[in-house]
């Protein structure tokens, strides 16, 4: 039996663009169950024989081992040593393992239609196994007062707290290992935690004058929208928009091009006495490709989207923004929120799609981004899964073989060669017919019927005429069964096999072992690949982010991770060895997937380096050297131009 030692921190308080505040005091506990105290000028000692010989358990302990680093900067590689090793587990991150095998993660709805949440606090925790509840009101904000102040002279109540809240945590973990068998993927997840944790505290910055741009851009599309609802009726002269009159437009307009009026949908959050009306939403409106509509759709979200855009311009003064990870929601993926005051921040894995404002961030100072997308991940993900359920893929041997699957869906579809829809791709109906098949390739794998694969499908694409209705949406199916035999029937045959009448009981990640219970047939068939590629992803946050805090003669020292986009690292990396830390940071993601989480089929992606966060900038070469890249400006394509060993940016005008 493994003997843990719980850890905790109290700190000074936590404040904008300071994610790891001031060490006060640290407490522990082992199992003695006698927990101690000591200050943070008497705890280095203490902590470095606890990273180097110790099994330890803390609550949202990733925040406590980058105070302790803040506080210590020496003690940086014992902490990554201790993570690599698979000593430290996280009480929080195992309560989320244990709710996602049983299918409860963040609550769930009873019988009677109650929706129930749970908290995963170290209060919430002790609450749920019935230990005794904490006081987290008396000193938990006041430990700043403490610093300079010998133990001995400190109230009772203030040491007591501190301890109590090592003790607390050791108990959670007793109850906890009564579950041992949901935990084997606790070490894997504070690893991601601690990475994660470090591109939190590190955050983004952005550049006044594109953020003023942007801005002003948006305010002026809100006056303009406002000026259309104000003439076409859907505004009242007070500016109130009228609801009724915008309603009404959206059955005409539908009536008129022959859709169904679209409806608004009941939610968790609906009252008992809700009834469903005529849909308003973003989507709804561009069905219609009614401008008028739109403006409306568009006017309803301006007053979010220009807040965001505020909140965005803080990071050109002096405060970078931070987001809220959470490194673990059902899939085993990550996600991202914006944080609580007093952090400033926001979503930043999921930004508006406006342009503009991507390209209001900017790295630091002697620093260049670095984009590493990987080609394909999903589609391996499943190829991968294929190899290990049946010992083979065609998938997999395409991937392998470097055709472009797309092509070989959209073949099949019409009924042409693959070398003619190859050579064909980006013509009339081939090209149309290539989109159908991305489509059918990135969607059906999870599982869905052709109404609903129909309908999901419609909600990313923004133009009418380019949406899929059912014939379409039936024609791409049968010719993915046929593209994909055989496992595009074994795959799902599989995937039913554990299924119960009332769903799915449980299933087990590869690699990982994570258990995820009381799905639902769609999320089985999705949870394998998605699951394996947030895996691999998070298996390379650590050894990445140690190279770039802890090994001076790796050209990735000195540089941050920023952001993991589900198949897509951000950094910033030291610009004068930019070349050389993007390879060694592709290098060690791409290990990682191809020894280990996708063997049998060979996974890519080639480094983008960029002075502004561009989306879809293209990799550029100068020299042999990888050099920042730069998007099309006015439709024309951006070229370098050498001269006097200067790097210049000019406009292809040929």
């Amino acid at each position: 039996m493994i003997d843990w030692t719980a850890v905790d921190s109290e700190t000074h308080l936590i404040d904008a663009g300071l994610l790891a505040p001031p060490l006060v005091c640290v407490s522990t506990c082992d199992n003695s169950l006698e927990p101690k105290l000591c200050r943070w000028c008497d705890s280095f000692e203490v902590l470095r024989d606890l990273f180097r010989n110790k099994h330890i358990v803390g609550q949202n302990f990733a925040f406590d081992s980058a105070v302790f680093a803040a506080q210590y900067p020496a003690l940086l590689p014992d902490i990554f040593q201790a993570y690599f090793d698979g000593r430290i587990v996280d009480t929080m991150l195992n309560e989320r393992l244990i709710h996602i095998s049983r299918g409860t993660l963040d609550g769930y709805t009873d019988h009677n239609d109650v929706h129930h949440r749970f908290g995963y606090s170290l209060a919430d925790l002790c609450h749920r196994y019935g230990l005794e509840t904490l006081d987290k009101d008396t000193w938990r904000l006041r430990y700043s007062e403490f610093r300079d102040i010998p133990l001995e002279e400190w109230p009772a109540g203030a040491r007591d707290y501190a301890l109590t809240d090592a003790k607390a945590t050791l108990q959670v973990l007793y109850k906890q290992i009564e579950f041992k068998e949901f935990l084997e993927d606790g070490p894997a997840q504070a690893r991601a935690a601690f990475a994660l944790h470090l591109m939190a505290c590190r955050g983004m910055i952005t550049e006044a004058k594109a953020c003023e741009d942007f801005i002003e851009a948006t305010k002026l599309d809100i006056e303009r929208a406002r000026g259309v609802l104000l003439e076409e009726g859907l505004m009242r002269p007070t500016g109130v928009k009228d609801t009724k009159a915008a309603k009404a437009r959206m059955e005409r307009v539908c009536h008129e091009i022959g859709i169904p009026v679209p409806m608004t949908k009941q939610t968790k959050a609906s009252s008992e006495k809700w009834k469903p009306s005529v849909a308003l939403d973003a989507e709804s409106t561009r069905n219609t490709d009614d401008p008028v509509l739109m403006d409306y759709s568009f006017y309803t979200s301006a007053d979010k989207a220009l807040t965001r855009a505020l909140t965005i311009q803080k990071g050109s003064q002096g405060i970078p923004l931070q987001t809220r990870w959470q490194t673990l929601v059902d899939t085993g993926r990550i996600s991202s929120s914006a944080p609580s005051a007093p952090l400033i921040g926001d979503n930043l894995t999921n930004l508006p799609r406006k342009p503009g404002l991507r390209e209001c961030f900017v790295p630091r100072k002697g620093f260049v981004f670095c984009s590493l997308d990987l080609d394909m991940a999903e589609a391996i993900g499943v190829a991968q899964i294929h190899h290990w359920a049946f010992g083979r893929s065609t998938l997999g041997d395409a991937l392998n073989n470097k055709k472009d699957i797309h092509c070989l869906l959209g073949a099949e579809m019409m009924r042409v060669s693959y070398d003619e829809m190859l050579a064909n791709k980006k013509v009339g109906r081939y090209k149309k017919e290539r989109q159908n098949a991305k489509f059918g390739n990135y969607g059906l794998w999870g599982g869905m019927g052709p109404t609903k694969f129909m309908a999901t499908t419609n909600q990313t694409i923004e133009k009418r005429e380019d949406k899929i209705d059912l014939d379409t949406a039936y024609r791409i199916k049968e010719s993915w069964k046929k593209a994909w035999l055989p496992e595009s029937i074994e795959y799902f045959e599989w995937t039913s096999k554990m299924l119960g009448r009332g769903g799915v009981a449980y299933i087990k990640q590869f690699i990982s072992n994570r258990i995820r219970g009381n799905l639902d047939y769609c999320q089985a068939a999705n949870t394998f690949f998605q699951g394996l590629i947030a895996d691999g992803i998070k298996a390379a946050l650590l050894p990445i982010s140690y190279e770039m805090y802890c090994v001076k003669e790796s050209p990735l020292y000195g540089s941050r991770l920023l952001l993991d986009l589900h198949d897509e690292l951000f950094a910033e990396l030291v610009e004068e060895k930019a070349h050389e830390a993007a390879f060694r940071m592709q290098k060690i993601l791409l290990d990682m997937f191809n020894t280990k989480y996708t063997p049998d089929v060979h996974i890519s992606g080639e480094p983008t380096l960029i002075r502004r966060w561009w989306k879809d900038a293209p990799s550029l070469y100068l020299n042999g050297q990888l050099v920042p890249s730069k998007p099309q400006v006015d439709g024309r394509d951006v070229i370098v131009v050498k001269k006097n060993d200067k790097v210049t940016w000019v406009p292809d005008l040929h």
